[in-house]
């Protein structure tokens, strides 16, 4: 008897889909994290600076969010968008 069973039933054991998906929330992470977060904490050093930077890293961490729903939703049209959106901010900041 063959381990392997040919059907209708094959399928690989991670989509593509999913694991494109984990990549992309995985990369937004590291964006937010590298190119919004971090930045926005250092020049957080008075209530000046703190007053200017740290509503985009909030507007960063809801977008975010939105990454996190779109891949739990399987919305990749959404997921793609709030990607693009994010790595906007992430090099305007």
């Amino acid at each position: 008897m063959s381990a392997f069973t040919v059907g209708e039933d094959d399928q690989s054991p991670i989509p593509l889909r999913a694991v494109l998906r984990f990549v992309l929330g995985l990369w937004d992470g590291l964006v937010w994290l590298l190119l919004v977060a971090l930045p926005g904490i250092w020049q957080s050093l008075n209530l000046a600076g703190f007053a200017l930077h740290f509503p985009y890293v909030l507007i960063g961490l809801v977008i975010l969010g939105g990454v996190y729903y779109a891949i739990l939703a399987l919305a990749d049209g959404h997921l793609l968008w709030f990607s693009a959106v994010l790595f906007l901010l992430g090099t305007w900041m």
